[in-house]
């Protein structure tokens, strides 16, 4: 029998992690993404899609599967499997620099509006409950990727 170490009890968990984001990725608002749409995206046969989706299987996708598959399903992966891992990822757009800014400055005081909503009604208790800091992550979450928008578009005005 072989002897399970932190790693490869870590190695399992991030396994099953990533089969849950991927599930998670599939569904866009009411609508499920097929495997065999998957598969048809990144190459692969639907058997081995279905193997990425069973939180049972070793099985996981490479990167090059990741980045071939279709949208919105690439970014939702893409974005929580930066979360997880401690990152906020953004999308470069190319725009007219000032339009990108005022509409970055909007949706900044939009955000932080949001994040200020839901921890002033979280604390009307006195009590932050475990739903509640999951909706001020999720807003502050939101807010974080305002404001490295914006701090990239002004990295392109004055590298």
């Amino acid at each position: 029998m072989t002897r399970r170490t932190p790693a490869h009890v870590a190695r399992a968990a991030a396994r099953v992690a990533l089969t849950k984001i991927l599930n998670a990725a599939r569904v866009n608002h009411d609508e499920v993404l097929e495997q065999k749409d998957i598969a048809e995206a990144v190459g692969a046969k639907p058997q081995k899609v279905s193997l990425w989706c069973d939180v049972k299987s070793p099985n996981l996708p490479s990167i090059a599967d990741l980045t071939l598959l279709p949208e919105p399903m690439r970014t939702r992966v893409l974005v929580a499997l930066a979360e997880k891992c401690g990152f906020t990822l953004v999308a470069r757009v190319d725009v007219d620099r000032r339009e990108c800014a005022m509409r970055s400055l909007s949706r900044i005081l939009k955000e932080g509006g949001d994040v200020t909503t839901a921890l002033s009604s979280a604390l009307e208790d006195g009590h932050i409950d475990p739903a509640e800091a999951r909706e001020i992550a999720k807003q502050a979450a939101e807010a974080e990727r305002e404001f490295a928008a914006l701090r990239l578009a002004m990295e392109d005005i004055a590298p």
